[in-house]
């Protein structure tokens, strides 16, 4: 994803930004340069590939770089344009912008520099003060870099990470760095060198399409309209690569696609074994078999987490714990790219999360439950009693502080609100999922204009996509020939940290006393409690999720149906609320589900001692000059 990087303020130091921008490029077809080099300010772009843009460009005291596709009325706007749009209507101008990209403006004659990125927050910026200077990058580490600061990871950042699977809020991992949300900006005092976060846009629900067809008709028009605008911005004869799985949504982009007349110049699906019945490799080729996108398979082996972990660690800085992406190597996906094709499109979207809540607390607990429920099975046991009570107070403030700013009462509409500021802002955005920030992205489904229509749906309309659901039913009925996923075809990750192989051996070592003594955390594990814990978990000898997955996959996505249908009745869905637990329960699905929380726990302190590792061998940092040290608290 294209990104800007910088320093405004007294300590404008070219070098530094021009060691981060060497430092950004991860991979071979990543180009980073530095834009502008001034006294107060450096600024630089990294881009991932041809087709992508930055430009820096001023005018008197002020001027603007810009990243990525940033579009006004569908226009693509540059650098030149956007500061034309400043000087007649200031920061309100970029208020109603789309597309993925990343804003600096910077105007001597008001002393403010102001930072956004798109609305949606597509492209992740982190940022930091330090000694009169204000640093912006894609990730922490590269911020870091650039304010000469040795990273220190933060302890009650770590807690909340090894309690849910990702950071919820503007926090990161990393004390002094944080992360830029969506409908923010960041304006920097260039006089008095304070800094202060504005939010400039934000969900709010209106509820106005009751109508099962009118919400149906609404959302399809939209949705041509952003594929449409996706596929001029690629080109009429422009390639493309769709990640196609075998559930509803990225079907859809290939629903449009082909109604467009524009398809993909290839489908790609990951995961262990693509030979599964009812699992994604199977059914995604079917798909693309039959309107003839060649499609390919990107295999993933377990074993390559020990691998390529340390690698991800820098690139993403363990924004998330995603599994699938620390096995595989930074540039895997170029492996299949054709020779055009710059853009992988990506299902992605946000047509409504889940069942009907009954109350703001269900609807609290059917997003977060896991990190709200499962400590306590699995972390209770060798954090500190009061480490562990710290933990969850902290996850929970840091939860209310979201769910204070909803706008609005129903709880379907708090429940979609913290999906969205959770889930999808800080897990499916992370620069550490495998294909950010390393390829330029696309997300038809979740762009501004849809979102906007999505806010209009009622909360029925929203319940498990309904709306959506209805759309490719009656749009695409073609599709329904192929079946929704049913069985997993990704790496059986709870097996494969117990089985003999790089994998364990990397996890045992990372995990013994002295490894995580070194941690900021080190003073809340008790690691008399943690012994035996790791103990069973290795000794484990648990068979392979295989042995009726396909069953209970099969049982899990007719209930998963028929709770959609039911739940039209608010009624019915509260009972479902009840009933569906005690199914899952039945065919084994929760006791699954528990133990690949289990496993999850168990790579994620081992992530956290790798990272610690990283930064004690100076690793991790980008060329210091003064290496100032901060001891941690």
């Amino acid at each position: 994803m294209s990104s800007l990087f910088g320093l405004v303020g007294n300590n404008s130091d070219l070098d530094r930004v021009s060691r981060v921008s060497l430092a950004l490029r991860h991979a071979g077809h990543i180009r980073s340069s530095v834009l502008v080099s001034r006294r107060s300010l450096s600024v630089g772009a990294a881009l991932p590939g041809p087709a992508t843009i930055a430009s820096w460009h001023a005018d008197g005291d002020a001027g603007v770089a810009v990243a990525g596709s940033l579009r006004i009325d569908r226009a693509l706007i540059d650098a030149p344009r956007a500061l034309e749009l400043y000087g007649s209507r200031g920061l309100a101008a970029f208020d109603t912008a789309e597309g993925a990209y990343t804003l600096l403006i910077s105007d001597a004659s008001s002393g403010r520099a102001s930072l956004q990125a798109d609305v949606l927050g597509t492209a992740p910026v982190c940022y930091g003060v330090h000694e009169g200077a204000f640093a912006f990058g894609p990730d922490p580490r590269a911020t870091l870099g650039m304010l000469n600061r040795m990273p220190r990871l933060h302890r009650d950042a770590a807690l909340q990470f090894l309690l849910n699977r990702y950071l919820i809020g503007d926090i990161t991992l990393f004390d002094g760095i944080r992360t830029l949300l969506p409908g923010e900006r960041a304006v920097f005092d260039l006089t008095t060198g304070d800094l202060q976060v504005q939010r400039y846009w934000d969900l709010r629900f209106g509820s106005t399409l009751q109508q099962r067809g009118d919400a149906e008709t609404a959302l399809h028009e939209v949705l041509e309209k952003s594929h449409e605008a996706m596929l001029e911005d690629i080109g009429r004869d422009g390639d493309w690569q769709l990640c196609l799985t075998g559930g509803m949504d990225s079907r859809g982009v290939l629903g449009f696609a082909r109604d467009l007349g524009h398809l993909p110049s290839r489908a790609l699906t990951w995961g262990a074994c693509d030979s599964i019945p009812g699992s994604d490799p199977v059914i995604a080729r079917a798909m693309a078999d039959s309107l003839g996108v060649p499609f390919s398979f990107c295999p993933i082996d377990g074993q390559d987490w020990a691998q390529h972990a340390a690698d991800w660690l820098r690139v993403g800085t363990l924004e998330t714990d995603n599994a699938n992406s620390y096995a595989t190597p930074i540039d895997y996906f170029t492996r299949w790219r054709t020779d055009q094709a710059n853009v992988m499109v990506l299902g992605d979207e946000m047509f409504g999360a889940g069942a009907m809540p009954r109350d703001p607390d269900q609807a609290v607990a059917n997003i977060m439950r896991r990190a709200l429920r499962e400590p306590d099975t699995f972390i209770a046991g060798w954090l500190k009693p009061e480490s562990h009570c710290h933990a969850l107070k902290l996850f929970e403030t840091s939860l209310q502080t979201i769910v204070d700013r909803c706008q609005n009462d129903h709880p379907k509409d708090l429940q979609d609100y913290l999906f969205f500021h959770t889930y999808i802002a800080r897990w499916i955005l992370a620069p550490g999922n495998f294909k950010l920030p390393l390829y330029e992205t696309r997300r038809p489904l979740m762009t501004r204009a849809v979102i906007d229509c999505v806010q209009q749906l009622s909360p029925m309309r929203r319940v498990d996509k309904s709306a959506f659901v209805d759309m490719m039913t009656r749009r695409f009925g073609w599709l329904t020939q192929f079946p929704l996923t049913s069985a997993e075809s990704s790496v059986d990750w709870s097996l494969m940290c117990k089985s003999d192989g790089p994998l364990r051996d990397l996890l045992q070592a990372e995990l013994q006393p002295d490894r995580l003594r070194r941690l900021p955390i080190s003073p809340d594990l008790d690691l008399k409690g943690l012994e035996p814990f790791l103990a069973a978990f290795f000794a484990d000898e648990q068979a392979s999720r295989a042995s009726g997955t396909h069953v209970r996959g099969r049982i899990k996505r007719s209930l998963y149906d028929l709770r959609r249908v039911l739940s039209r009745s608010s009624l019915i869905a509260r009972a479902i609320k009840y009933a569906e637990p005690l199914a899952l329960k039945v065919v084994g699905q929760a006791a699954q589900d528990r133990q690949e929380h289990r496993h999850q726990v168990v790579m994620r302190l081992a992530l956290l001692s790798m990272l610690q590792r990283q930064i004690d061998e100076g690793t991790f940092a980008i060329g210091l000059g003064s290496r100032d040290r901060y001891s941690i608290k």
